[in-house]
């Protein structure tokens, strides 16, 4: 669970300590509700939330997306409509740099909540995505343990609910540690399955669940701490009526001779695939584009407090790799001695 209103100086740390600015961001569990309002801002980037509703007694819950101040989007509460109570959600429509569109969603389903009800609300959603033929990265806490779908049958019904409507879930390992288990139960569902993409979950001990992400494949995330500003680089291609018809253009002007003349089938295939991509790569060559880093580190965040940051990741990591009593120990008192550092810099910075 993560209470963002406790954690938000814990999330803009590690943010800072990425050296990336994710296009968008997406929180479950915000513990927004109707009467109680949460300070959600994050500084470069523009929130839309939706609070808990005031029927549900209990804390917890709320979900918010994060879209960086650079970006056009649409809110799509229509798409909320489709939940039907069944789970909680918040739609966005970006617009990206490329001017591509693609509906960006955080879900959260309440554990406990009917699987077979969610399942069928979950099911028309993505078809009605679909329909407007988008592409959507859909993040979240499904409280769906995907490991256990060849054992638990409405888990199978959810994978099968995903492969049906031409989607896949992105995330294949455990997101949240016990003491003698592990989950997963947060994923990102898309549609858009190609190998411009890369998914992954970042090690944090933020919250008890591993964040995951999903970047394209010009992107890559920096674990070296930086300076209070900097920017990424990343790569994508112009693809768009003008750049297919150069394409298309240069298939039909281009010599083909020698691959027709070749009897050694596989040769011909070599030299058929190192042309296409020849003329793929001038007609829609890859750009590179330069975004500044909007998130800016406190103060008392000294380059020295950063490297020890991450050295208490890396404990983490080993921490639930190894499940050892001296690496648990290790970690626990490193984060003890660091938080100590860190609120005695922040105390001090004032004095």
């Amino acid at each position: 669970m993560l209470e963002v209103s406790k954690n938000m100086d814990s999330i803009k740390l590690y943010l800072h300590v990425l050296n990336y600015s994710f296009s968008v961001i997406a929180v479950s569990e915000t513990w927004e509700n109707v009467n109680n309002p949460v300070d959600l801002s994050l500084s470069g980037y523009n929130c839309v939330s939706k609070p808990r509703h005031a029927k549900y007694k209990t804390v917890g819950g709320g979900v918010a997306l994060y879209i960086r101040d650079d970006i056009e989007f649409v809110v799509r509460d229509d798409l909320c409509a489709i939940a039907n109570d069944n789970f909680e959600c918040v739609f966005v429509e970006v617009i990206s740099s490329t001017k591509h569109k693609y509906v960006s969603g955080c879900i959260y389903r309440p554990p406990g909540k009917d699987l077979g009800l969610f399942n069928s609300s979950f099911d028309n959603l993505l078809q009605k995505i679909n329909s407007e033929k988008s592409d959507y990265f859909l993040a979240g806490d499904y409280n769906i343990n995907l490991l256990k779908s060849d054992v638990h049958s409405e888990t199978e019904n959810f994978a099968n609910t995903l492969f049906s409507n031409f989607s896949l879930p992105l995330i294949c390992k455990p997101t949240r540690f016990a003491e003698n288990s592990a989950t997963l139960i947060d994923n990102i569902v898309s549609n858009v399955i190609n190998d411009n993409y890369t998914a992954g979950i970042l090690i944090t001990d933020i919250s008890d669940h591993l964040p995951v992400f999903c970047m394209t494949g010009g992107d890559s995330v920096d674990n070296g701490y930086t300076d209070y500003a900097c920017s990424f680089t990343r790569t994508y291609r112009k693809v768009n009526d003008c750049t297919l018809n150069m394409f298309s253009s240069a298939l039909v002007n281009a010599d083909w001779t020698d691959v027709y003349c070749c009897t050694d089938v596989n040769k011909a295939y070599d030299l058929f695939s190192s042309k296409l991509a020849l003329l793929y790569n001038e007609s829609i060559p890859l750009e590179i584009i330069k975004t500044p880093h909007v998130n800016k580190c406190k103060p008392w965040i000294t380059s020295a407090l950063l490297v020890s940051i991450k050295r208490k990741h890396r404990y983490y990591r080993d921490s639930l790799k190894k499940k050892t009593k001296h690496a648990v120990n290790k970690y626990k008192k490193y984060k003890n001695k660091l938080g100590k550092l860190l609120r005695y810099a922040e105390k001090n910075i004032f004095c």
